[in-house]
């Protein structure tokens, strides 16, 4: 709830202070971070980090809108960079998910040569609303009710083949320094052990579709971590630096 609030509160006083014609600005190379509920033990650490290297990370709340304005954002060239956490919105736009986030997830910053870190986080679940027919729809796979609005569907492992194949199609377009980091223990709060969302089994399908269809110049890097931990994001920002140090040379 307290997250909830504060994505609230933010996006009150974007609304507030943003006018047509103001442009985003900073001394700083500012890097898109997108998050969302499920992952945020990891952004917030991320975010800091990311302040303590010298950059300037502008969150962006993977809900289909806030995404969708991460890359539209990314093509007008204002981020030097993403660290793109939670890419949710390819799995939400193929099955008609709340949070579908248009065809640019990921193209985006592939397109415009800029480096990129990407993660699985929100892969892992289709959110659908809660309404009585979609849990009789969806009767027989595992579910997370998260309140009267909210129904998030585990992803089956066809369904990840199909958003390793759309992930892979536009990665495999990138111009600038790119990797992808897939955390083995949980990609969301909801799909570690003992959560309602946990199948390691339909995880590793999606990691060996993408490992068979990416070109080698983008490195696949599996992490022994729950992507929801400050541990994994030291990790993804370490290697966002490490790619953005590449770009410079």
């Amino acid at each position: 709830m307290r997250a909830q609030i504060v994505n609230a509160i933010g996006a009150i006083c974007g609304m507030v202070e943003m006018n047509e014609g103001q442009q985003l600005k900073s001394d700083k190379p500012m890097i898109a971070i997108s998050s969302f509920g499920f992952a945020e033990r990891c952004v917030q650490p991320a975010i800091g980090l990311l302040r303590e290297r010298g950059f300037e990370p502008i969150p962006c709340h993977a809900q289909g809108k806030g995404d969708r304005a991460m890359d539209e954002l990314i093509r007008d060239g204002v981020f030097a960079g993403a660290l793109d956490v939670v890419t949710r919105g390819i799995g939400e736009e193929l099955f008609r998910g709340n949070c579908a986030a248009g065809n640019d997830r990921v193209l985006a910053a592939s397109e415009m040569g800029v480096p990129q870190v990407v993660s699985t986080s929100g892969l892992d679940m289709i959110s659908y609303g809660n309404r009585k027919d979609s849990a009789e729809r969806y009767r027989g796979r595992k579910l997370a009710v998260i309140d009267e609005l909210r129904l998030e569907v585990r992803t089956t492992p066809e369904e990840l083949a199909q958003i390793a194949l759309v992930m892979a199609e536009r990665l495999n377009r990138a111009k600038a320094p790119t990797s992808v980091l897939v955390p083995l223990r949980g990609w969301s709060s909801l799909s570690v052990q003992g959560r309602q969302l946990y199948d390691p089994e339909a995880d590793a399908v999606f990691v060996a579709e993408l490992k068979r269809l990416v070109k080698p110049e983008i490195a696949i890097k599996e992490v022994d971590l729950a992507l929801n931990t400050p541990e994994f994001a030291r990790v993804a920002v370490d290697e966002f630096d490490a790619l953005y140090e590449l770009c410079k040379r």
